[in-house]
């Protein structure tokens, strides 16, 4: 599969069970103005209306350095000369020493904006989708007293169809701050016993 499509960022997952919302609080609950909430909510609507400086702002930013460096390496795997060069000319660089020279936020902000100009929208379709934006709270749940996720669906309209999305945003506390932590969502292998993960189970790069 071609490491330029298989390698991109994921604001959420789809969830498969439904979550109790409402802001009623029980066990792990958390309450609607919990800062870990606000926080989510904020960064939901930035991306959503393409604002990638301010919500880079947000994540962590050994997140963010370490999507650097998984770029990196998707594009030294490349099967072909072909590829590699649009995977660099998708951050419009020439070289991959210009993304390992990049900060964290700066390729965030890079690789978003690339996505956007894939996404090949109108300003007309954009600034409707921005203008009709609308993100409810369903609810918020503590996995433990650093680490926290939050239940969002998403609502806009292009000029002839209605997008509805189910997000999930992880959080995690660190020096006091909530900051998304987006590595909260993915596939997590320790092995118990030998210290090797089985052969029949791989797990890819983060998407």
């Amino acid at each position: 599969m071609n490491s330029s499509k298989t390698f991109c960022f994921f604001l959420a997952v789809f969830l498969t069970m439904p979550i109790a919302g409402g802001g009623k609080l029980y066990a792990g609950n958390l309450s609607d103005d919990h800062p870990a909430v606000a926080i989510a909510l904020d960064y939901v609507n930035y991306v959503s209306r393409s604002r990638y400086e301010v919500a880079a702002l947000q994540i962590k930013p050994d997140y963010l350095e370490d999507q650097v460096r998984k770029y990196v390496r998707a594009v030294r795997s490349t099967a072909s000369i072909e590829t590699e060069e649009a995977m660099l000319r998708r951050m419009g660089v020439e070289r991959i020493r210009d993304i390992e020279e990049m900060g964290g936020m700066q390729f965030y902000v890079a690789y978003q904006q690339a996505l956007d100009r894939e996404r090949k929208l109108t300003p007309a379709t954009r600034a409707r989708m921005e203008e009709s934006f609308r993100s409810e709270l369903l609810g918020g749940v503590s996995e433990s007293q650093t680490v926290a996720h939050a239940v969002i669906r998403t609502r806009r309209e292009t000029l002839n169809a209605v997008i509805s999305e189910l997000l999930v945003v992880s959080l995690e506390l660190i020096d006091g701050k909530w900051l998304i932590a987006p590595e909260y969502q993915e596939l997590s292998m320790k092995p118990l016993i030998t210290g090797e993960v089985p052969r029949e189970i791989e797990v890819g790069p983060s998407n």
